[in-house]
């Protein structure tokens, strides 16, 4: 999410991953490190990864800064090299500077400034807008006030990029009007200030070209006037933004503003306003209404308040923060039983992040709402009850969540968040959360060449993400596993199945490791065991009972093809007690690696009684083409707990062809399809031209209709494409055509006389 506001610090964050103990009870916070950054400066804003971070201080930091002075600054938290972005051609910018928000990936910076020799040319003291390029020296580009027209002359402030800094959107008023202050100081909308944005092009090495196209941004429904802004905020992709909108006639208004040509549409209009966001897929809308933190859905159309303490009762919440798909949300809040730290009376406001899809979750299986995660704690662990985590001893605002919910950086008066804060000044700290990663078993041994299957649960708040996996020793991972390339969140888990490739008689040792993102690794120690030939029948006398033991076949099931959208084949997988007492199913669930949709269950199994089997029947209908795997997971009672099973099914590929390939504006040429779901609607069309027409596939998943190919339109070669929005993703198909003027018939022959 790019947006306008926060406040800033010189500093380095660090993202990191890494195992810790599963905190045990409420007062033990989710695991996290914080960070103090230094005294707050104004406002800051963090690249995509974190990397980058672009702040604004007030402090000389780097030769050419004027202490004293607000100045802007790029700080690359890996290497430590702190840029000045803000500055003369060899000299100090002549006036000061704020801000700032910078790309996705930390090459371009926009901010504020009433600077007039940044490379630009400017003969005011006016507060101007410019994006500047540190892939290109630092050069600076004016992206408002210059390139308005001489009516509509104004300041400029406020500007918020766009993820790869495509789209600018920043804030107009008259001159004489004031500048924007850092959001945690924003009161009502300024009644002067509209919204506009400059689409910026680059060249071929990316450098910005001088701007042409600056838009003014309509705020206000159909039938209303808008009559100010404040605290606005954009998508990653530049397309949609939020903003707190003054209504003429009506109290201001939290609206969705379209930047692509799409209306406004209100958001929420009831109470008293502040603190906009969006996330960065444009789905999700936060604010502050009467002193509640909210979350609008776009798709639902639902507005759901998120402050709220561990019984769902309605708290006081103010200035949410969203990751950029809209999970993770940040607020603060002075309010007992919200958070997993001790609940202190009369304690300042802290800060607290919730995983708003486990909210969701949980509320639908009827489970208790769990607290939130204390991201401000104290470093005190002697509040009630038994000594549980304190909560900050100062006030804490102002959160600003990392795009990928890993962190939270905001202000804070307290005192007792690191050891050592002894400036008596408000700070800006980072809180970067710390998920662990548990294996069950922690240790597993082996019989044989019979797989068994490893859980890693994610325990703690925010992403935890997987690299991969490996297994050390004669071991190796069969039939299948789902955690590489995976990103776990708040109580997911993934697993990996594992057998011992030893076929005579013997025990080895081994291991099996989960590689995290950040470098970590997860161990499971693994012993294989293959046993002398069995002694003889359990039955027999003197040989004892054995214990519920499951084989399960097969270990990978193919259900072949089938067309997307039908019922393919339907399949079993079986699972026999060895053993002398019955072996429980404690669950067979399909697990969310690949394409679970795609699979359904037909019959499941309770329990296997002893020396007995039970079935679990499959369907496979594939709801898109090409192979299309899931994983059946399959928990139960006997020594090894967990096994798992790969489904493996194809859904048919669609083609089209056109008849003929060639043909000329104003004739009709036959687009026939396979391969497309049974009885759904698919629309072909001409790329370049307004060539469309629709079909139904029959139950053959084929399909068969005539386009005219319009006069006038385009020639050349051109593509045909079929779609059906029934699959998942839809089902396409394309085919060229050479649309040719003129005569498609061959020449006459000329014979030779």
């Amino acid at each position: 999410m790019r947006r306008f506001v926060p406040v800033a610090l010189v500093v380095t964050l660090v993202f990191s991953l890494s195992v810790l103990p599963v905190p045990s009870a409420l007062g033990a916070v989710a695991p996290g490190v914080t960070t103090r950054l230094g005294p707050s400066t104004v406002d800051f804003d963090v690249s995509g990864d974190g990397r980058f971070v672009a702040f604004s201080s007030t402090a000389a930091l780097t030769p050419l800064a004027v202490a004293g002075r607000s100045d802007v600054y790029v700080r690359d938290t890996r290497t430590g090299v702190v840029t000045l972005m803000s500055k003369g051609i060899a000299e100090p910018a002549d006036g000061p500077s704020s801000l700032p928000s910078i790309s996705a990936d930390g090459r371009y910076v926009a901010f504020e400034t009433n600077a007039s020799n940044l490379g630009t040319t400017d003969n005011d003291s006016s507060p101007d807008v410019v994006v500047c390029d540190r892939g290109n020296g630092g050069a600076c580009t004016f992206v408002g006030r210059a390139v308005l027209s001489s009516s509509q002359y104004g300041d400029t402030h406020a500007p918020v990029l766009s993820a790869d800094a495509s789209v600018v959107l920043w804030v107009w008023r008259p001159v004489l009007s004031f500048s924007f202050g850092p959001r945690r100081a924003q009161g009502g909308s300024d009644t002067l200030a509209k919204l506009a944005l400059t689409r910026l092009d680059k060249d071929p090495a990316g450098h910005i070209l001088p701007p042409t196209r600056v838009e003014t941004v309509a705020m206000a429904p159909e039938g209303s006037t808008a009559t100010g802004v404040s605290s606005h905020s954009l998508s990653a992709d530049g397309k949609q933004a939020t903003a707190i909108v003054g209504l003429q006639g009506e109290k201001e208004a939290v609206m969705a503003l379209s930047l692509d040509g799409g209306p406004p549409a209100l958001v929420h209009s009831t109470g008293t306003h502040a603190d906009s966001a969006i996330s960065g897929d444009g789905k999700k809308i936060a604010f502050t209404s009467d002193r509640r933190a909210m979350v609008f859905d776009r798709a639902s159309g639902a507005t759901i308040t998120v402050s709220r303490d561990t019984s769902g009762a309605v708290v006081d919440g103010s200035a949410p923060s969203l990751s950029a798909d809209g999970r993770y949300v940040s607020f603060a809040t002075a309010a007992p039983n919200v958070h997993d730290g001790a609940s202190v009376p009369e304690a300042p406001a802290s800060i607290v992040t919730r995983d708003l899809v486990q909210d969701e979750q949980r509320e639908r299986a009827g489970l208790p709402r769990l607290p939130g995660a204390l991201t401000s704690p104290s470093t005190r662990q002697n509040c009630a009850p038994a000594n549980s985590t304190c909560p900050g001893n100062g006030t804490s605002s102002a959160p600003q969540i990392a795009s990928n919910g890993s962190s939270v950086v905001f202000v804070s008066a307290a005192s007792d968040l690191v050891s050592g804060d002894d400036n008596g000044t408000e700070d800006a700290f980072l809180r970067t959360f710390t998920p662990s990663l548990t294996p069950d078993p922690r240790s597993m041994s082996l019989n044989g060449s019979t797989p068994a299957a490893v859980a890693f649960r994610h325990n703690g708040i925010g992403p935890l993400t997987i690299s991969s996996t490996r297994v050390v020793g004669n071991f190796e991972v069969y039939p299948t596993e789902t955690c590489s390339a995976r990103t776990l969140h708040a109580g997911e888990e993934c697993a990996v199945s594992v057998r011992f490739r030893r076929t005579t008689p013997g025990t080895s040792t081994g291991r099996l490791e989960v590689v995290l993102g950040g470098g970590g690794v997860v161990t499971v120690q693994l012993t294989g065991t293959v046993s002398d030939p069995d002694p003889g029948d359990p039955g027999d006398p003197g040989v004892p009972s054995r214990p519920g033991a499951l084989e399960i076949s097969p270990y990978t099931v193919d259900f072949g093809t089938a067309l997307v959208g039908t019922m393919g084949a339907v399949k079993s997988v079986e699972l026999r007690n060895t053993g002398d007492t019955a072996v429980r199913i404690t669950k067979s669930v399909l697990t969310d690696s690949g394409h679970p949709g795609d699979y359904a269950f037909t019959s499941n199994c309770a329990s296997v009684p002893a020396r007995g089997s039970c079935a679990i029947t499959v369907r496979h209908q594939p709801l898109g083409a090409l192979a299309r795997h899931a994983v059946l997971q399959i928990e139960h009672s006997a020594d090894r707990a967990r096994a798992l099973v790969l489904l493996v099914g194809t859904g048919v590929p669609s083609t089209l062809t056109v008849t003929p390939a060639v043909g000329r504006p104003g004739s009709v040429v036959t687009v026939a399809g396979t391969g497309f779901p049974p009885g759904a609607a698919v629309t072909v069309t001409l790329v370049g031209g307004p060539e469309k027409v629709g079909a139904i596939a029959g139950a053959d998943g084929a399909f068969r209709v005539p386009m005219l190919v319009f006069r006038g339109g385009t020639a050349g070669i051109r593509t045909a494409v079929a779609v059906s929005v029934a699959g998942s993703p839809p089902v396409r198909a394309e085919r060229t055509v050479l649309v040719q003027v003129g005569s498609v018939a061959p020449p006459d022959l000329v014979s030779r006389r």
